[in-house]
């Protein structure tokens, strides 16, 4: 299932991880593991969408521990459907 996920970094986090180098490396490392079909960002508020495909709820958990322990928050999640899931549930098939 594909899931839009959207990260805001508090301020204090924020300080923290750009006085140690910055969110690069820590977004990378997530879209090495998570192989994210898009990311987008903002400098200005320090938040970022991206979309996933994650078929278990071990990889959720996975990503909501790396984002409280590097970023100092819970990601939200959201389902969203593409393509053939989008037509079935159109369909009701």
């Amino acid at each position: 299932m594909h899931y839009m996920v959207h990260i805001v970094l508090p301020l204090e986090a924020g300080d923290k991880l750009e006085a140690s180098g910055g969110p690069i490396p820590v977004i990378n490392q997530i879209k090495e593991r998570f192989n994210p079909k898009v990311v987008f960002a903002t400098v200005t508020l320090r938040e970022f969408w991206m979309i996933i495909n994650v078929d278990d709820p071990i990889s959720m958990g996975e990503l909501s521990l790396i984002s409280v322990r590097k970023f100092g928050t819970y990601p939200e999640f959201t389902p969203i459907l593409e393509g053939d899931e989008l037509n079935r549930m159109v369909s009701g098939r």
